[in-house]
């Protein structure tokens, strides 16, 4: 789509390019020096939550001290990281579910201004 077809619609994601925080620019950087910047790191594509898993799955086995499954699953059920695309992420106690950063961002002629970042997210009770 070209940017003006889409110019003024709302989306709310985990991340965005233009998000300020250090980590997730740090990401980024690293991403284009790695990969180049022509395919940048998307949340549709579920890069973020990939990378966002894989954060949170060594904090478990950190926590567990273990790379037994049943410890690892075990620690999971709490653990956090700083260390997420788009802004610290935890996972739920007692509900297999991570809270995530929400970001409320509007399209625009040059790419997506944020309005608002949700803070703190609600506990997710899909599961519950």
């Amino acid at each position: 789509m070209e940017p003006g077809q889409i110019e003024g619609q709302y989306s709310c994601l985990d991340f965005y390019q233009d998000l300020d925080d250090p980590v997730t620019q740090e990401i980024i950087a690293a991403y284009d020096e790695g990969y180049g910047s022509e395919t940048p790191i998307s949340a549709a594509g579920g890069a973020t939550g990939a990378y966002r898993g894989i954060q949170l799955w060594a904090a478990a086995v950190e926590a567990a001290g273990s790379l037994d499954l049943a410890d690892v699953e075990e620690a999971m059920d709490g653990v956090s990281t700083d260390r997420a695309p788009g802004g610290p992420a935890e996972m739920v106690p007692g509900t297999r579910h991570c809270r995530v950063p929400t970001h409320v961002g509007i399209f625009t002629a040059d790419g997506i201004d944020i309005e608002r970042s949700i803070d703190p997210v609600p506990d997710p009770t899909q599961c519950l």
